[in-house]
């Protein structure tokens, strides 16, 4: 099959796939760097995301941008471990009591993963992913008007973590990998509000666990190599959308 056909037919199945938002790129399950060579990488990825909490207070629609370095080491058997380590930012839509945006900046992140993939064709491998991610929390306090009333709103994002699973079809070309698969995700945070004046209606302290509202999904995405660099695009579609990218560097 020629690529852009290849290509083409796998895009065009993703906007099938309904598909929650994911704190990074998984960068084609299927796709191993030859044994023995270590790969430096720079990754982008913006997330969107709706999360819903256990105690009944309202979704809350998470944006963040994420930028990694990614260090990872394919071993025998085409097996692969990286770590990620970077920063990110989040904004949670209507969070305060004011119906204002919570922004917070500049929390490391990071996490580890393992990928393992077999050929299941001349030119069609099958791969799987697992990895697990937590960053720091954000706080923010906020002077605002709540029923006529100033007033101070204080929240803190704890604890953000997620584990995700996936695997991948991918058609290695001479020159480019196109892939695509389902995937699970678990991501979770705790956000806490306290205000030392609070306005009527606001109370002085609360908490919520908020959780992924949707934990299933599709990706589709494309790599292409020339010597020692590769290149990644990736894209999770569902009502939100989210995306990114990447560049490599595969040592000698």
């Amino acid at each position: 099959m020629r690529p852009l056909k290849v290509i083409a037919l796998l895009f065009c199945t993703a906007f099938f796939l309904a598909s929650p938002a994911l704190a990074g790129l998984f960068d084609d399950p299927a796709f191993v760097p030859p044994e023995g060579k270590p790969v430096l990488s720079l990754e982008y990825f913006r997330e969107n995301a709706r999360f819903s909490s256990k105690e009944g207070a309202p979704d809350v629609d998470l944006s963040s941008n994420y930028l990694y370095a990614v260090l990872s080491y394919s071993g025998a058997d085409g097996g692969e471990v990286f770590v990620k380590a970077g920063a990110r930012d989040a904004t949670l839509k209507n969070f305060f009591a004011d119906k204002s945006d919570f922004f917070g900046s500049d929390a490391l992140s990071g996490g580890i993963g393992l990928k393992q993939s077999y050929f299941i064709g001349k030119n069609l491998k099958i791969g799987g992913l697992v990895d697990y991610m937590i960053s720091q929390g954000f706080t923010r306090t906020k002077a605002m008007t709540v029923g006529g009333v100033p007033t101070n709103e204080r929240i803190a994002v704890d604890s953000p973590w997620e584990v995700d699973a996936a695997i991948a079809f991918s058609y290695i070309g001479d020159w480019y990998a196109p892939y695509i698969g389902p995937y699970l995700s678990w991501q979770r945070f705790k956000a806490e509000m306290s205000s030392p004046n609070p306005a009527p209606g606001l109370p002085a302290s609360a908490a919520a666990h908020y959780s992924q509202a949707q934990a299933a999904g599709g990706f589709v995405g494309l790599e292409v190599f020339r010597g020692d660099f590769k290149a990644d695009v990736e894209a999770q579609v569902s009502n939100e959308t989210s995306f990114g990218a990447s560049i490599s560097y595969l040592f000698e």
